[in-house]
């Protein structure tokens, strides 16, 4: 972590917003992070995520490596302030499925429960995803 960081300014946000190549490098290095992650972009416009070729090294990486469940907390946030909220709650569907269903992600369940699930900005949205997980959750423990 850089402790000399400085947190992005409102100011700062709405520069961003308004410039369009900036705009795009925030959303071209979503997809970076995604690609890490073994995830990619299936749609821009809904948000919706797949697994990518390499999903399977990545998630195990994933699996092991806490010390990115804080960036991709960092990552969320920003995209709300940067112009893309509604790419959001399909990243945290995407690994409440992976994590609760399919147990592939089973290393971020408490990161998605605890953390990423309230940075999701449409209430909506967020109050469907706690109740899907919350029904996912009791689902394992039954089984």
């Amino acid at each position: 972590m850089n402790w000399e960081a400085q947190e992005l300014q409102l100011h700062e946000a709405e520069e961003i917003k308004k410039d369009e190549k900036a705009h795009k490098r925030v959303l071209t290095s979503y997809k970076m992070m995604l690609d890490f992650y073994g995830m990619k972009l299936e749609d821009g416009q809904t948000g919706t995520i797949g697994r990518a070729e390499n999903y399977h090294s990545r998630f195990a990486h994933l699996n092991r490596s806490m010390h990115n469940y804080l960036r991709i907390t960092r990552i969320l946030k920003s995209l709300g302030e940067l112009g893309y909220e509604h790419l959001q709650a399909p990243f945290v569907k995407f690994c409440v499925h992976e994590a609760f269903e399919t147990g592939e992600l089973h290393g971020v369940r408490r990161s998605c429960s605890d953390y990423w699930v309230y940075v999701i900005r449409k209430e909506k949205e967020r109050r469907k995803l706690l109740k899907e997980m919350q029904s996912l959750r009791n689902n394992l423990k039954l089984t």
